[in-house]
């Protein structure tokens, strides 16, 4: 099936090793960070992995005895188990780049879960095959014991994700709601993990659905909500506590003084180049050091992983946008509108070079709309 697999990955990808990030960019200091999350992988499968990865070494350590007592090819034995590991593994590469192994990567392990669950029963049918089934009637037991026990070590895991994606679900569900069925007076403060394409989703959904008037108005950032006339609008917020969208009208301007005072006009660099035919975006954002940077535009937010890197990116970028860094020590920058412009013999290609001082909070308020920049 691996062996299939990779073939039909490379086809449709494009891309032998690229996953979300292309694969010419899987540089070597990268890659050094690949054995810590391949490391991460049991403790999403099992909890604790220090009770279940005990069991699983010393069923494949009692095969093998088994096998080379047994005067089998104990050595090929070993070198197919190594081959098929790194068969198993070397797709998941670009993903330790991004976005990393976390709660609600699970899907990325379906075929080392199903290698590992077919090598556990051969191992144990193993060891309790052979002449000395009766002088050794506890082997049966043992292996019965070692497959209860890891299946009651994934439960744990499996149940933390699961709670941790139900939240999630029912976060978007409730965004929903408000944006197919809420008016232009209603104001959606979207939180970072709102992404673009379920807005734009949600909205084109409302004529199917029979709302035909205007959808509400999504902020993705403070520099928005700022330019808005608070008391005429309906400011909404998500609360995880309790599930539902709450009035963030009465503590809203609380929230924008303390944004405020954290907006800094200093030196920002942006580089970006957007290939659309070969899917890849790439940059180098500055001032170094930020511990997060963001891409805006009117009613989105994609956040920028690393201060340098790439990803396979199909969708242009917004006509314009600002960049947005916040420094490790609280403060925040923006840089003025910037947009892509096509590089002259570079069919696909467009390209942004900027650098210089990012807005003051006066600045950033009086600066132009997106249509009133130069493309």
């Amino acid at each position: 099936v691996m062996l299939l697999y990779v073939p039909w990955r490379w086809w449709m990808l494009g891309d032998l090793l690229g996953g979300y990030t292309p694969g010419g960019d899987l540089a070597s200091s990268k890659l050094s960070a690949a054995v810590g999350q391949f490391a991460h992988i049991a403790a999403l499968l099992w909890s604790p992995a220090a009770a279940a990865l005990p069991i699983l070494g010393l069923a494949a350590a009692a095969a093998l005895w088994r096998t080379r007592a047994a005067g089998g090819p104990w050595r090929a034995w070993a070198l197919a188990h190594a081959a098929l590991l790194l068969l198993l593994l070397a797709p998941l590469v670009p993903l330790t780049v991004f976005p990393g192994f976390t709660m609600g990567s699970e899907r990325y392990f379906f075929a080392l879960w199903a290698a590992c669950v077919l090598l556990l029963t051969a191992w144990l049918g193993v060891v309790c095959a052979g002449e000395n089934e009766r002088r050794w009637p506890w082997r049966r037991g043992l292996a019965l014991l070692a497959m209860v026990a890891l299946a009651g070590l994934s439960w744990p895991a499996s149940r933390q994700s699961l709670q941790v994606m139900a939240a999630l679900h029912r976060e978007y569900a409730v965004q929903f709601t408000l944006l197919v069925e809420g008016s232009a007076q209603d104001v959606l403060i979207a939180p970072p993990s709102l992404v673009p394409w379920f807005v734009q989703g949600a909205i084109g959904l409302r004529p199917a659905m029979g709302r035909n008037a205007p959808p509400p108005q999504v902020v993705a950032d403070e520099s928005e909500l700022a330019t808005l006339d608070l008391a005429a609008r309906r400011l909404w917020r998500y609360d995880a506590a309790s599930g539902r969208m709450v009035d963030a009208g009465p503590g809203e301007p609380a929230r924008l003084g303390a944004w405020r005072e954290r907006v800094r006009s200093e030196a920002m660099s942006v580089e970006i180049d957007a290939h659309i035919a070969q899917a890849t975006l790439r940059w180098r954002l500055g001032p170094p050091g930020a511990a997060r940077y963001a891409l805006l535009s009117p009613g989105e937010r994609l956040e920028a992983p690393f201060a340098q890197g790439a990803l396979r990116r199909e969708v242009p970028l917004p006509p314009c946008f600002r960049i947005r860094s916040d420094g490790a020590d609280g403060h925040i920058a923006y840089s003025p509108w910037l947009s892509m412009a096509p590089v002259p013999g570079s069919p696909g290609l467009t390209r942004l070079r900027w650098q210089g001082r990012g807005e003051d909070f006066d600045a950033l308020l009086a600066s132009p709309v997106c249509a009133q920049v130069p493309g």
